[in-house]
């Protein structure tokens, strides 16, 4: 898994095709700049686009980013796997950012 440049920097009218991938999609429905990075291999993770300050960035969702490595490997391998070489893979401004969808902080009483 590596992280790559997005090559779009225009808006094209969206498409329903069933045959684009999640990465394909937001390449091709949003406006990026040319240095947002994508993470190859997560297209089934890619949940959107965001912002880290002025820079744009594209966001996955984490536990996603961990079954699909867990598809080629067992899934305590696959967590440190994602932990060191992609999320530890800071490769600038535009690095994506992985989150964990529908949980909340817990709260210290």
């Amino acid at each position: 898994m590596k992280i790559s440049a997005v090559t779009s920097a225009k808006a094209i009218k969206p498409t329903t095709s069933p045959q684009l991938t999640r990465d394909e999609t937001y390449r091709k429905n949003k406006t990026m700049t040319n240095n947002a990075l994508l993470a190859d291999g997560f297209s089934e993770a890619l949940i959107g686009m965001g912002n880290r300050f002025t820079y744009d960035v594209a966001v996955y969702d984490y536990t996603k980013c961990i079954e699909i490595l867990a598809r080629e490997m067992p899934e305590d391998e696959a967590v440190e796997y994602f932990e060191f070489n992609v999320i530890g893979a800071y490769m600038g401004e535009h690095t994506p950012v992985f989150v964990t969808v529908g949980s909340t902080p817990q709260q210290e009483g």
